[in-house]
């Protein structure tokens, strides 16, 4: 089907995600990294999620890649397959680390670009100006 993703994939997720508590997508805002220590082509999605042992760990340790696209989406480039990073990352201070963590769940943090463009100027040609249409969807991939 639409970008290559099986049909029965597809009819799986679709039949898990009746119930608010087996969703695994939804919409974030888009920021830039603060702290510019993310590492490049990688996101920080802020929050806690629980694990395959029902304890409660942050969202990057649950689920290490999210599939993030946005509106409009309309070929398979205008979307990417992120590592959400779940630990600190070595060039990050603790305080750095701590000022992310306190953010609340409902953003995701794009990695500070060094030689390619920015990860949301790479996802259907868009940008982080303010407007509207940064709101990210993304699927969770466990």
């Amino acid at each position: 089907l639409g970008f290559g993703v099986p049909k029965k994939l597809l009819k799986n997720y679709k039949s898990r995600s009746i119930t608010a508590t087996s969703v695994k997508h939804g919409h974030l805002k888009g920021l830039a990294d603060p702290t510019g220590k993310i590492p490049e082509g990688k996101c920080f999605i802020p929050g806690y999620a629980k694990n395959t042992n029902g304890r409660r760990e942050l969202f990057g340790k649950c689920f290490p890649k999210v599939y993030v696209s946005r509106s409009p989406c309309l070929a398979p480039s205008d979307a990417k397959l992120l590592s959400v990073v779940g630990t600190k990352p070595p060039t990050m201070s603790a305080n750095e680390w701590d000022e992310l963590c306190s953010f609340e769940f409902g953003s995701i943090i794009f990695g500070h670009p060094e030689k390619y463009a920015p990860l949301p100027c790479m996802i259907a040609d868009g940008d982080l100006d303010g407007v509207r249409n940064d709101l990210i969807g993304f699927s969770f991939i466990p």
